[in-house]
């Protein structure tokens, strides 16, 4: 099959639910979708026919992903902030539009929780069965409201910029979930990956190093 991710998280999962004759319900979340296509944990999902509701708060992502899919109406696109609340905060739009998110400077953006937002769009009643986050370092609080929201995607696959970040998405899902993959970025990880970090990021005032994404199973499709 072919991989949209950006490190085969797609096919992992795909390849892990079929050796293991583990379905789960065709409808895919994605947060943070930025493009359609390239480094997409959905659009496979998509092809295949799956439901999917894409949320992205930029413009540039929002009407690319709108253009792209305007001809697939089992895909809903939603220009918003997913957050731990509703109501309004502060989005950074970075030069590089993949690394904004909420932050304590930017523009000011709706936010909403995911739960409020299934039920605006008439899918509260769906069992999600893939959701992915990618919302650069502001991702530990809306999982954190996601599960306390009693939503429990079959799986999640979440984007770690640090060993920090990836220390918190370990603490929040072990209890109801089984880690079943960890893909990495670049050849720098753990302790060697802070260190060069932080130099690149005095030298550069921006880092190098990213942690490895994670894929996450519900443990009651655990056989």
């Amino acid at each position: 099959m072919p991989s949209f991710s950006q490190f085969n998280e797609d096919y992992i999962l795909c390849d892990y639910l079929e050796k293991n004759k583990i379905n789960i319900n065709q409808f895919v979340v994605e947060i943070g979708a930025a493009y359609p296509e390239l480094l997409s944990n959905s659009r496979y999902f998509i092809s295949k026919g799956y439901k999917a509701l894409l949320v992205e708060p930029t413009d540039y992502f929002y009407n690319l992903q709108k253009n792209y899919h305007q001809d697939n109406k089992n895909v809903t696109i939603i220009q918003k902030a997913i957050s731990d609340k509703n109501g309004n905060a502060k989005f950074n739009v970075d030069v590089e539009a993949t690394y904004s998110g909420i932050s304590d400077t930017g523009i000011d953006i709706e936010t909403v929780t995911l739960k409020k937002l299934l039920s605006d769009v008439k899918m509260e009643n769906e069992t999600i069965g893939v959701l992915s986050i990618d919302v650069e370092g502001y991702d530990n609080e809306i999982l954190k409201s996601i599960l306390n929201d009693n939503l429990f995607p079959q799986v999640i696959i979440i984007e770690a910029n640090n060993k920090a970040e990836r220390e918190k998405h370990f603490s929040v899902l072990q209890n109801d979930y089984t880690l079943i993959a960890e893909t990495g970025r670049g050849f720098f990880k753990g302790q060697t990956g802070m260190f060069l970090d932080k130099v690149f990021t005095k030298i550069f005032k921006k880092g190098i190093f990213q942690g490895p994404n994670t894929i996450w199973l519900h443990n009651t499709l655990i056989k």
